[in-house]
């Protein structure tokens, strides 16, 4: 089954951009081709893998008091919002911090 992602308009920057729903995300945990990116600036050498390896590298990143950055699908470059990195660390039983 091809999930497809909801488009959604960021008024902010004028731009609709597609989003995963919460439920797609958490089918995809064990999908590969996601990156973690540290907030502090887009890098190439990023860390590559599952999105559950991912969701756990941005909450290591904040238990360490650093920002956990963001979560992208590196086909698609969709990104992983704040609140629904949030929803995956408790649906993965991680603490929400």
């Amino acid at each position: 089954m091809t999930l497809l992602p909801v488009w959604k308009h960021r008024s902010d920057v004028g731009v609709t951009m597609a989003k995963y729903s919460l439920d797609e995300l958490k089918r995809k945990l064990g999908a590969s081709g996601w990156r973690s990116v540290a907030a502090a600036a887009d890098k190439t050498d990023a860390p590559e893998g599952t999105l559950g390896d991912m969701a756990k590298a941005a909450h290591a990143r904040q238990a360490e008091g650093h920002s956990p950055g963001y979560l992208k699908e590196i086909e698609t470059e969709i990104e992983v919002d704040a609140l629904q990195l949030q929803a995956l660390w408790h649906h993965m039983g991680l603490p929400v911090l």
